[in-house]
């Protein structure tokens, strides 16, 4: 067996999601005649990939679909626009120059934010509730997604406030939404329900 994980087995990852989405207006280009950008809704998503094989391989491209829990049938995709890296200070991100596909070389880790956004003129009808984010993870011999993980959010009436402000301010500001259930270990008063989760 010891041969085939060595030199036969083909390329394959594996891939975990951060237990949150940063959430925000996105620039996508300036209208024509006009110095106004226009934008729609983006989300940020942490990924830890993994080439799992002793071969190399590509990461053709990643996708991101929303729906809410409560209406499955309308189903929206959001387009990759980049990744993002901490900087050498290691606190905060910013753009890289990569694009898709992305090289994996043998046994490779790489830790990085992917970018979306919804690229439509028709804007994101963002409304409160839960919400599925499906994370879609494209190989290079694969016409469908090789990988799939899903998150649970809750887009509670701040968040829909909030983002409903930062569109009006044209603003980029991310709000980071925690996965349904999973409490953020930020320093903060805890609720009794909150406390409960964390034991």
């Amino acid at each position: 067996m010891a041969p085939y994980f060595e030199y036969i087995k083909p390329f394959e990852i594996d891939c975990r999601i951060g237990h949150e989405i940063g959430l925000h207006w996105s620039k996508i280009d300036k209208t024509a005649q006009s110095t106004e950008w226009r934008g729609n809704l983006g989300a940020y998503i942490k990924l830890d990939i993994q080439n799992t094989s002793s071969t190399s391989g590509l990461i053709e491209n990643l996708a991101l679909i929303l729906y809410r829990d409560s209406n499955p049938s309308d189903k929206y995709l959001l387009e990759f626009i980049g990744f993002r890296v901490l900087d050498s200070s290691k606190t905060f991100y910013s753009d890289t120059e990569e694009e898709l596909p992305l090289l994996l070389k043998q046994r490779e880790r790489i830790f990085k934010i992917g970018k979306f956004i919804y690229k439509r003129d028709k804007q994101f009808p963002i409304t409160q509730g839960i919400y599925i984010a499906e994370l879609l993870i494209f190989l290079e011999r694969d016409k469908k997604a090789t990988l799939v993980r899903t998150l649970e959010i809750e887009f509670s009436k701040d968040i829909v406030d909030t983002y409903a402000e930062l569109r009006e301010k044209r603003s980029s500001s991310l709000v980071w939404i925690p996965e349904v259930g999973n409490v953020p270990i930020r320093s903060r008063k805890l609720s009794d329900k909150e406390y409960q989760l964390l034991k």
